[in-house]
């Protein structure tokens, strides 16, 4: 016949063994968060590949920036830009006016 204490014993043991299982776990969730994002840049699908390169203002398609300058607008940090994103192609001015930043994109033809 088993006594008290033995009884206790195993109980402790028990409950000794499940908070050991547990932390196992727990570290190995730990250890899953931790290394999971690591992956995700390298294995990524969607990479974008554009290339953006500052051009000249008369290299910029359509009128825009004859506009701009017809309405005599007090435009600072004026910068004209050429954008490829894959086989895309299109062109960005970029401007400060009034302590806000603007951009008007176009495409190669100069429309919106």
């Amino acid at each position: 016949m088993r006594d008290f204490l033995s009884d206790t014993n195993d109980i402790e043991i028990l409950i000794i063994a499940y908070f050991n299982l547990m932390t196992y776990k727990l570290h190995y969730l730990i250890y899953l968060l931790c290394i999971i994002p690591s992956f995700e840049n390298g294995y990524s699908q969607n990479t974008k590949q554009e290339v953006e390169k500052q051009i000249k203002s008369n290299e910029f398609p359509g009128d825009i920036p004859l506009i701009l300058k017809r309405f005599d607008f007090d435009l600072k940090k004026e910068n004209y830009y050429k954008q490829k994103d894959g086989k895309k192609l299109s062109y960005e001015l970029k401007f400060k006016h009034q302590r806000y930043k603007y951009s008007i994109a176009v495409d190669t033809l100069g429309h919106l």
